[in-house]
């Protein structure tokens, strides 16, 4: 069986914005992590297609896979259209999304309904299939339920299962490497 890892962040507002150069740093530390997580056994690395951490993953999965072709680079996502508001070209745009899309070894779709539901439905679907999470948050405000953001209760959602799940600390004022912790270990390693 394949072991998958599933990553979920936050979206360019609460990062670096449209400033391609400041994902430099956390790009190549998401490189890293993939390395990490290769040596693991990890071989599916699932992303959401979203602007933001979403893309930055599937783009490093993507540049690994050039020296590890045996491994999946897949998307899900909530529904036909999730990129019709944003602009057209540029970073994290229709186009680069069409590409993504374009190269991904399988897209995942969860509703054919646009929905805020759907966005919550492609997040539980991608720790469904996953053995591991990755995410990008910068402290442990994710483990309140009040905390209504789709990166906190997809973290929530993953404790729940058992699995894998690591943090990444992220701190949009630094240019990392930012602190990655172990939020909890499945007993089925």
């Amino acid at each position: 069986m394949l072991k998958s890892c599933t990553f979920t962040g936050h979206r360019p507002k609460a990062m670096f914005g449209y400033n391609i150069q400041a994902y430099a740093g956390l790009s190549k530390q998401l490189y890293a992590c993939i390395e990490q997580l290769y040596k693991l056994g990890y071989r599916q690395f699932i992303t959401g297609g979203a602007q933001g951490f979403d893309q930055l993953v599937f783009w490093a999965v993507a540049q690994f896979k050039q020296s590890h072709p045996e491994i999946q680079n897949v998307v899900y996502i909530p529904h036909p259209g999730q990129e019709a508001k944003w602009p057209v070209d540029g970073l994290f745009g229709q186009q680069q999304y069409q590409q993504m899309l374009n190269i991904a070894d399988q897209v995942v779709t969860v509703s054919n309904q646009q929905s805020i539901q759907s966005l919550f439905q492609r997040n539980e679907a991608m720790v469904d299939a996953s053995d591991g999470i990755v995410c990008l948050y910068e402290d442990d405000s994710w483990r309140n339920p009040s905390t209504k953001s789709g990166t906190a209760s997809t973290m929530r959602y993953a404790i729940k299962h058992m699995m894998d799940i690591w943090q990444i600390q992220f701190d949009n004022k630094s240019s990392g490497p930012y602190p990655i912790k172990t939020i909890q270990k499945s007993i089925f390693l």
